[in-house]
């Protein structure tokens, strides 16, 4: 689970840093519609699902005017369908939020939620998959909360 909570802050981190000056305090969030493409394996049935489409991506950034920064990013799916190696159709659905927030004497906050769900046109399992990660780490750098909830199921 390390890994995750690495990987999940790093990426908001990262993309909070690539996108700094994007968004400030009281500004519009930066909303953009980009294509998505991902080769996907179903844990379910084995089978590789190549999924395309887009993806809205909403970000907004401000600086709270005493050195604190705030982030909210959010991904939705929109027509993201994939064919199957069997040749099963599939649709994704689902969304992936975050919040960030962080400044000088304070504690930083970090929360990740994910749905995604992978479904198929016909009998074939099903995969739904959500995540759920918080983290809190005090002013003196001192980790005070930690959730970590994965879980994945396949339904058909």
């Amino acid at each position: 689970m390390n890994k995750v909570r690495t990987f999940a802050l790093l990426s908001t981190v990262a993309l909070g840093l690539a996108l700094a000056g994007v968004a400030q305090a009281d500004e519009k969030p930066l909303i953009v519609t980009e294509p998505f493409e991902e080769i996907f394996p179903n844990p379910c049935t084995g089978e590789t699902v190549v999924l395309t489409g887009e993806v809205l991506v909403i970000l907004h950034q401000t600086d709270d005017g005493a050195g604190g920064f705030h982030e909210k990013f959010t991904l939705v799916p929109r027509g993201v369908t994939g064919t199957g190696a069997s040749g099963t159709q599939y649709r994704a659905e689902g969304a992936h939020s975050d919040a960030f927030t962080t400044g000088p004497g304070r504690a930083t906050t970090f929360t990740l939620s994910v749905t995604f769900n992978v479904i198929s046109e016909g009998g074939t399992d099903n995969v739904l998959a959500k995540a759920t990660v918080h983290f809190t780490v005090n002013a003196n750098g001192d980790p005070t909360a930690e959730v970590v909830e994965i879980r994945a199921e396949c339904r058909g």
